[in-house]
Formats: structure tokens, sequence, C-alpha cells
């Protein structure tokens, strides 16, 4: 069984960068780390994909646990009013 850093290893570049993959494997504590090259393959640096900048990925469990608590209570409210107006 693949593990998610090799699963998200063997995609392309560009799905990479955007890809839940990548997402997830931050989130488990596998860091993401893109290397920056030039035209000329010299290494400029290094960057964090896309995907873990723009969505924030929960840091450790209880971060991740506190964060799906939130979105399920939200899910549940929004049953809720939908099942009211919808009488």
């Amino acid at each position: 069984m693949l593990e998610i850093g090799m699963l998200s290893s063997r995609l392309s570049g560009g799905t990479r960068t955007l890809g839940s993959l990548t997402y997830l494997a931050e989130a488990a504590g596998t860091p993401q780390i893109f290397e920056i090259v030039d035209e000329t393959g010299k290494s400029k640096g290094t960057r964090p994909p896309k995907i873990v900048t723009e969505e924030n990925p929960p840091t450790n469990h209880i971060d991740a646990l506190r964060r799906w608590n939130v979105a399920r209570q939200r899910f549940y409210k929004s049953i809720r009013k939908k099942s009211v107006c919808s009488f």
C-alpha cells in the first residue's frame, strides 16, 4: 500500500501543486516543499505548494478535530434551517 506522500510524489508537478493528496500529506504531518529552479537549472530556494498556502491545512490532530466539529455544526445548522423553511 502506498503512503500519501508516495502517491503525491508520483503525480506531475502541476497536479502536486494543487492536488488533494498534497494537502492531505501536509495535514498528516509530511511537509510538502517544492524547489524553485531558474531557467538554467540553478536552485533559487523552496516554497510550499499552492494548495497548502491557500487552503491552510490543520497542523495537528487537535486542530483537525476542532475544524471538523465546526464544519459539522455548520452543516447540521444549515440542514435544520432548510427543513424549517421548506414546510
